[in-house]
């Protein structure tokens, strides 16, 4: 892999390069590069296709390309986004992914954007109830869209969370974090939620929390051994696992 590429290959190819680690007891296995280099991309994963969405070449990008890991190919074929947008949150639900906040220049997304690949289109869901945020965190649990953490236009580091219902297109505030950041991972595992790392603008964290849907409370856990912020994570076989 060349250097350019590895700029998202921690972010972006996490989840698969760890499965193909596992299967290979250890060891970590070198994909083909993708079609068009980017940092700061959101990247979901819907059967055995990895979708690597937006992101930042220098200048903010509609890319959105997909990765089909049984023939180890890129294609850009599929739908771009309709705007540049670079550090959204991502998760999928149904079979859609869902892309959340995000920025373009000055432009900070409170739109949600829906992908279906079955039409090969994206559509707009309704918008966040609070401000615009960008380096923010997505997961999906329990048929929700949670976006968590992030900075807002003014560069404020938010503990906000909000959870987006893709049946009835609406968004509900849930419980916020004890610090607020940016930067971080959102991990869904055994039905709760975790928020690691980040920043809180003055320093990169160890801190993890955990969220419960029923309370809507979190909880702090115990902290990384390194801090991090803007990494990958990635829950497998009851564990969670960050790289980055």
């Amino acid at each position: 892999m060349n250097t350019p590429k590895l700029l998202f290959s921690l972010i972006a190819l996490a989840s698969i390069f760890f499965a193909e680690s596992v299967v290979a007891q250890g060891t970590w296995v070198t994909k083909v590069s993708a079609t068009n280099a980017v940092s700061h991309a959101s990247a979901v994963v819907i059967s055995n296709t990895l979708y690597l969405i937006g992101g930042s070449n220098g200048d903010e990008t509609s890319y959105h390309q997909a990765y089909n890991a049984s023939t180890n190919t890129w294609s850009t074929s599929v739908a771009q986004l309709p705007a540049p947008r670079y550090s959204a949150g991502a998760a999928t639900v149904n079979n859609k992914i869902y892309v959340a906040g995000g920025a373009n220049n000055q432009t900070y997304y409170t739109q949600i954007l829906i992908y279906d690949p079955g039409t090969d289109s994206w559509s707009t869901g309704a918008a966040m109830n609070a401000t615009g945020r960008f380096t923010t965190a997505a997961a999906t649990l329990g048929g929700l869209v949670y976006v968590a953490g992030g900075s807002d236009a003014s560069a404020n580091k938010l503990a906000t969370m909000e959870a987006y219902n893709p049946t009835s297109n609406t968004w509900a505030n849930k419980a916020a974090m004890s610090v607020a950041r940016n930067g971080l991972a959102l991990v869904e595992l055994n039905g709760k939620l975790y928020a690691i790392g980040g920043n809180d603008g003055t320093k990169t964290l160890k801190l993890v929390e955990e969220y419960n849907p029923i309370t809507d409370n979190w909880t702090t856990k115990d902290s990384m051994l390194t801090a991090r912020q803007e990494f990958a994570a990635v829950a497998i076989n009851g564990k969670i696992y960050v790289f980055g």
